[in-house]
């Protein structure tokens, strides 16, 4: 469940610069972050209602490809089949709040910014 949360952590602050790397209608590549060894296909897609309405679909070792990602104001909603994560974007250190399941309810992680910006897009192979 950790490297869930780091890769969802990660994929999300690359998600969270897409308002600025989504120049084109779609643009995909690989988050690579040399200090959890993850990487992360992220796509990005502008929506015809303009650009603060994008989707994301965010791929990950544990849980496979995201049903729906979206951003709500200074949130990112991700879910997964068996998962729910809500990003706070805007949070120093980045907040991660992950719901486990009915009987764990939720978990709450912090990542410093400086170790996850560490991280580079990559061009796909």
């Amino acid at each position: 469940m950790k490297s869930f949360i780091k890769a969802a952590a990660i994929s999300l602050l690359f998600s969270s610069q897409a308002m600025a790397i989504c120049s084109q209608p779609q643009e995909e590549g690989y988050w690579s972050n040399d200090s959890t060894s993850l990487d992360i296909l992220t796509e990005c897609k502008q929506s015809d209602l303009g650009p603060d309405y994008m989707t994301y679909s965010v791929w990950n070792s544990v849980y496979g490809t995201s049903t729906q990602v979206s951003r709500q104001g200074e949130y990112l909603s991700i879910h997964f089949d068996n998962a729910l994560q809500y990003i706070h974007l805007n949070s120093e250190p980045l907040i991660v709040d992950t719901y486990k399941s009915a009987s764990e309810g939720w978990e709450r992680t912090y990542y410093e910014r400086a170790i996850i910006d560490s991280g580079g897009l990559i061009p796909r192979p």
